[in-house]
């Protein structure tokens, strides 16, 4: 486990900021479609969430995807008979997945030949 000193301030707001960015798109949707489950919250806590599991490590990391990508499903489950489309439900799992990646590539060190 990481300490707090190594904290990647710069990939957590990044991740703030990619959650706020896409949870604005789909809160402006939910204007005209009430069955989006995430919105402006959902997406900026499952970023926030990514960016701190991969921090920690990668078996926290796995199990926040699992909880995501089990949301996500629950969401579709509820919104198939309307709508047919996952876009929702992929962006969702993408908000975590792509925080993932900014904390991981500036809070490891790069590897060095031995």
């Amino acid at each position: 486990m990481s300490d707090a000193a190594d904290l990647p301030l710069l990939s957590l707001t990044t991740a703030l900021g990619a959650g706020l960015l896409i949870g604005l798109l789909y809160e402006r949707r939910k204007e005209d479609d009430p069955a989006i489950a995430a919105g402006l919250r959902t997406h900026t806590l499952v970023a926030l969430a990514g960016a701190i599991a991969a921090w920690i490590g990668l078996p926290v990391f796995i199990v926040v995807l699992l909880l995501t990508g089990t949301f996500a499903a629950l969401s579709y489950l509820r919104t198939s008979q309307t709508d047919t489309g996952v876009t929702a439900e992929v962006a969702l799992i993408c908000s975590a997945l792509w925080a993932d990646w900014r904390c991981a590539s500036r809070a490891r060190p790069a590897c060095s030949p031995c």
